[in-house]
């Protein structure tokens, strides 16, 4: 079960962009923009991460002019477009059998032109991996045991059956497809898998594909490698590898042996790969900016009101900067949080102020409950009442002349 990493370990998200759902794009999306934090963790959670261009509005109602309105946190742009990433990531198969080597035979193509397809041992050819232990292989890439090699161009024909046929075992011998939550299955090896299945356990069934290699068994119904890829109890590598590929035309599929290798005259197969074999990676499926953030400007008396401090302002927002590290615990691009533009204004000079005044704002994003419609100007906010900025000055001798009168 292969999932990706943060997405910003690779893509740059157009900036002002926020993820509709941080989850399937960076487990730490928010204390990575809040406090600053460059490092990653776990995988997200999801194979898609969309950044849109909407902003994101805060949980709670506010109160302006009497009016129910919805606060924008990080500030819409004038596009509404969004920007996706897809986690391509190959299919993932694990096959608990007895494996023998048939040494005669042609050997088999793994890759070609319509399917990546690599081979994974847990054992080398001419030794046995004992399938009655509780091997420690599964979903879980990252905490279970590694593979000892991977073959993606060609391997020995192998001729698979029961290994409880060869050795007398009690265990269920099956394919297994991961499929569901990684969370889930993190940690459990094969075995547990199987068991977990077999016992009618919703969220091992919820979670993998199991296909018996007992074939035609009643009390597996249709879950059996025959029924599902036209198998026999007894096939080859060279059955299972195009049976996998027309269940899945044109994707990266991982095969994980988890079989003996024996063989009886052992001639050595070229070398395994070198490169590693790809588990995750994002692709750009759609991107574009995010346009414009919208700018606050206050219409008022410029002759009586000093504006020095109260320059055209923009709402808070996102950016995206770029991180120079080639290390694999760090992400390559780190959002960050730009605060909104603050206004104070006052009286100018030879003015005196009257009456009451809301001297003090930022630069805010706000729409009415259930409109579509966004407005950016400056407010006062205080809790969660808004208010807008207001001030009277008139000249200081008018002021004077009024108090004599």
């Amino acid at each position: 079960m292969y999932k990706c990493n943060s997405v910003l370990r690779k893509y740059k998200p157009p900036d002002f962009s926020y993820p509709t759902n941080h989850m399937d794009c960076d487990d730490d999306f928010e204390n990575r923009l809040k406090n600053n934090n460059i490092y990653t963790r776990g995988k997200v959670s999801n194979d898609q991460c969309i950044f849109n261009c909407n902003g994101k509005l805060y949980n709670d109602n506010y109160l302006l002019n009497g009016k129910n309105v919805e606060l924008y946190e990080y500030s819409p742009t004038d596009e509404n477009f969004s920007t996706i990433y897809k986690c391509k990531t190959p299919i993932k198969y694990m096959l608990r059998a007895h494996g023998h080597i048939l040494e005669n035979l042609p050997k088999v193509q793994l890759t070609d032109n319509q399917n990546k397809f690599t081979l994974f041992t847990y054992t080398n050819p001419g030794h046995c991996l004992d399938a009655s232990k509780n091997l420690n292989i599964g979903c879980d890439d990252d905490n279970l045991k590694k593979p000892i090699s991977s073959y993606s161009q060609i391997f020995f024909e192998i001729a698979f059956s029961d290994e409880r046929v060869v050795k007398d075992l009690t265990g269920e011998m099956a394919i297994v497809e991961c499929s569901g939550d990684l969370n889930f299955l993190k940690n459990k090896p094969i075995l547990t898998l199987i068991d977990g299945y077999i016992t009618n356990q919703r969220n091992y069934r919820n979670n993998i594909n199991f296909y018996s290699l007992s074939v035609h068994d009643p009390k597996y119904g249709d879950n059996d490698v025959f029924t599902k890829f036209r198998l026999e109890r007894d096939f080859n590598l060279s059955d299972l590898v195009p049976a996998l590929k027309k269940e899945h035309p044109g994707r990266e599929i991982h095969l994980h042996l988890v079989t003996c290798l024996t063989t009886n005259n052992y001639n050595p197969i070229k070398r395994p790969d070198k490169e590693i074999p790809l588990t995750s990676e994002w692709i750009e499926h759609q991107t574009n900016p995010c346009g414009d953030i919208p700018t606050c400007t206050l219409d008022i008396d410029k002759d009586s009101i000093d504006m020095t401090s109260c320059p055209i302002g923009r709402p808070k927002r996102i950016k995206y900067n770029d991180i120079h590290t080639n290390s694999d615990n760090k992400i390559r691009y780190q959002p960050s949080v730009i605060d909104e533009d603050r206004c104070i204004i006052k009286c100018a000079d030879g003015y005196a102020e009257i009456g009451q005044s809301i001297k003090d704002g930022k630069c805010l994003t706000y729409k009415e409950v259930g409109g579509i419609k966004n407005t950016t100007e400056f407010l006062n906010k205080d809790n969660n009442i808004l208010k807008k900025l207001s001030l009277r000055c008139i000249p200081k001798s008018k002021k004077f002349c009024a108090a004599r009168m």
